[in-house]
């Protein structure tokens, strides 16, 4: 990607891959970066002439060299994946916005910790949609949902229904719904968020869901049986549910051990 740039009246900030990572190596500490990443940071204004972070970006890079949270949100549409990585610590959240899934350079936005939710809902454009006119959760053959969220597809119920696996019981309601998803533009996000614990680290936490003007259903994974195919659940939700599943989804500070390996 282009190289750093940083344009303080603005208030946007893009950094390469190198750059990225030249300051969560040097853990906030300039004389630390690589002579070329160093040169590239000074034109590009995030570090100052005398080789110091510019104090306006110093608390972003503090959260990006030791977070005590990692986030990765995938969201997909009919125009392809935009992929925001993100680090927080117990004041800001950094998000690197790419169209890549690994981490890359890309551009920056630094929010307080406490707007991440709000920040990540108009990510995934959560807002109204109609409710889905099924009340009960459905298990499933993974590669079945794969299909109905394939782009251009518009499965009939008798699509569906051949579709099954033998063992497989969806009820009339589910497939009436899969069968208007798969005829709608469908978007996909997948949210996950992973941290240190006293007992266990790293800890996880994932928010999966399918979202369309049908409605938006929650993915889970269920422990797996001996089944020929792997299972999916997927739970009829609204999006004040939504809402409130991606509040929950960042733990407590006082949950939160020491701060990850960047």
């Amino acid at each position: 990607m282009d190289e750093s740039r940083f344009d303080p009246v603005a208030g946007t900030l893009r950094l390469s891959r190198a750059g990225l990572f030249g300051l969560i190596r040097s853990k906030g500490d300039p004389s630390l970066l690589d002579p070329d990443v160093a040169e590239e940071l000074r034109g590009a204004s995030v570090a100052t002439a005398a080789g110091a972070v510019d104090p306006r970006l110093e608390r972003a890079v503090v959260a990006l060299a030791r977070p005590l949270i990692r986030l990765s949100l995938e969201a997909t549409r009919d125009a392809g994946a935009i992929h925001h990585h993100g680090w927080i610590d117990s004041h800001l959240a950094v998000v690197v916005s790419t169209t890549s899934a690994v981490v890359d350079g890309g551009d920056v936005v630094a929010i307080p910790r406490p707007l991440w939710p709000s920040y990540a809902a108009r990510l995934i454009s959560l807002g109204p949609r109609d409710r889905p006119k099924v009340a009960d959760p459905v298990v499933l053959a993974a590669g079945l949902l794969e299909a109905i969220a394939a782009p251009g597809q518009g499965f009939d119920i008798s699509d569906l229904e051949a579709l099954l696996d033998h063992e497989e019981e969806v009820p009339q309601p589910w497939l009436e719904l899969l069968s208007c998803m798969s005829r709608l533009p469908v978007a996909r996000w997948r949210l996950g968020a992973w941290w240190n614990t006293e007992v266990e680290s790293p800890r996880a936490r994932l928010l999966e869901v399918i979202d369309s003007q049908a409605g938006m259903v929650l993915i889970t994974h269920p422990a797996q049986q001996a089944r020929r195919y792997r299972q999916i659940r997927l739970d009829p939700i609204t999006p004040s549910q939504a809402w409130r599943l991606l509040c929950a989804l960042l733990p407590p500070l006082d949950e939160v051990a020491e701060p990850l390996v960047s």
